[in-house]
C-alpha cells in the first residue's frame, strides 16, 4: 500500500495447443518515427486508449491546490488533442480507460475531495456520465466484452450498469486484471509483497505469493495465451509465466509505467522514474534482446498501442509520445 500511495503522489503531484488459443495481438511495423507533444494545461496523464476511429487520454491530480490539474478527458481530433471533459469540481486522478467501442467508453479514478473515494465515468456516444462511490479504483479492463475494475479492496465486474464485486482482496491492493476464455489473472501487492492469482472458471488459485518476487509492486498484466503471460510493476522487472511458473525475464532498473505486447514477438515498455532518465524499450521475445528506442526526461505512466493507431505513451506535464506505424 505504501508503494501505491507513493506512485500516485509522484505521478500526479508533480506456441499453442487447443487449450492455449492465443488472443489476437496487434501486427504492424512499429519502428517508425517517435513524436512528442503536450497539452497546454500540462495535466499529468495516466492512461490512453482508442482505435482507428477514436483516441482518448485521461489524467488529473490529487495536488494541494484544488484549481490545478483537475480530472481531464482528452480526445484526439484531426491530429490535435482537445479537452473533451473537465471541471469535475473535485481533485481527481483518472487512472484507467477502456472501451467496447467509440460509443461505449469507461474511465476510472480516485477523488481527493468529498465523501466519495472513487469515480467511474461512462461515455454513451453522447455524453459522459459520472458515478461516484466509496471504491478506490486502480484500473479498468475489458475482457471478453465484460468490463472489469480493479480497486484497493478487490475486483469488480459491470453487470447491467451495476458494479458487482467478484473477488475480495483484503490482503492486498488489486492493480490490474487480464483474461482469456474463462480464465482471469489478477495482480496486486501489499507493502513489499506481490500477488498473482488465477481464476479458472470455478476457483481462485494463488499463482505467486512470496519472497521470490517481492518488491516488484506489480500493477500491469497482459498475455498472449494461458502459457504466455507477462507482468510488470514499479519495481522494474518484466515477469513471464510459461504455463508452469513465473520468472524474471528482464529488468530495466527503473519503475515501469506500462507495457504492450505486439504479435507475440516484441514488447514495448515505458518507464516512470521521476523526471530524468526515462525510456521506451523494445524487448524482442525470441532473442531476449532489450533495446532503447526512445529517451525522455519525463516519467511515462502508461503505454498502449494497436496496429491501426500505433504506440502511445503518456505522462507528466501533459506529455504524449507517439510512434507512427510504417505502412
Amino acid at each position: 500500500m505504501k508503494r501505491l500511495l507513493l506512485s500516485i503522489s509522484i505521478l500526479f503531484l508533480m506456441g499453442c495447443s487447443d487449450d492455449d488459443n492465443p488472443i489476437n495481438t496487434p501486427e504492424a511495423n512499429l519502428s517508425g518515427t517517435w513524436l512528442v507533444s503536450s497539452i497546454e494545461n500540462e495535466v499529468p496523464l495516466g492512461a490512453v486508449w482508442g482505435n482507428s476511429d477514436c483516441l482518448y487520454a485521461v489524467g488529473g491530480a490529487l495536488g494541494v491546490d484544488p484549481s490545478v490539474h483537475l480530472g481531464t478527458v482528452l480526445r484526439k481530433i484531426d491530429k490535435t488533442w482537445v479537452i473533451e471533459k473537465e471541471g469535475f469540481n473535485s481533485r481527481l486522478v483518472l487512472l484507467g480507460i477502456a472501451g467496447l467501442s467509440c460509443n461505449e467508453i469507461y474511465v476510472v479514478g480516485q477523488i481527493a475531495d468529498g465523501v466519495d473515494n472513487g469515480i467511474l465515468l461512462k461515455y454513451d456516444g453522447d455524453q459522459w456520465n459520472e458515478i461516484r462511490n466509496n471504491i478506490s479504483f486502480t484500473n479498468i479492463e475489458i475482457i471478453n466484452d465484460t468490463v472489469y475494475l480493479t480497486a484497493w479492496d478487490g475486483l469488480y465486474r459491470m453487470e447491467s450498469n451495476e458494479l458487482v464485486k467478484v473477488f475480495d482482496t483484503s490482503d492486498f491492493i488489486a492493480t490490474d486484471v487480464w483474461g482469456i476464455k474463462d480464465q482471469l489473472y489478477l495482480v496486486g501487492y501489499s507493502g513489499e509483497k506481490d500477488y498473482i492469482l488465477n481464476y479458472d472458471g470455478d476457483h481462485w488459485v494463488t499463482m505467486l505469493e512470496g519472497e521470490k518476487f517481492q518488491e516488484n509492486f506489480i500493477d500491469r498484466i497482459e498475455g498472449v495465451s494461458e502459457k504466455e503471460i507477462y507482468a510488470t510493476g514499479t519495481g522494474g522487472n518484466l515477469l513471464k509465466y510459461d504455463g508452469k511458473s513465473w520468472q524474471v525475464l528482464e529488468s530495466v532498473s527503473l519503475p515501469i509505467g506500462g507495457f504492450k505486447i505486439f504479435n507475440s514477438e516484441e514488447l514495448y515498455i515505458a518507464t516512470s522514474r521521476h523526471r530524468t532518465g526515462n525510456r521506451i524499450y523494445r524487448y524482442e521475445i525470441a532473442t531476449g534482446t532489450l533495446a532503447t528506442v526512445f529517451d525522455i526526461d519525463l516519467p511515462l505512466y502508461n503505454l498502449w498501442g494497436s496496429q491501426d493507431v500505433g504506440i502511445y505513451a503518456v505522462g507528466l506535464d501533459g506529455t504524449i509520445v507517439h510512434n507512427n506505424i510504417l505502412r
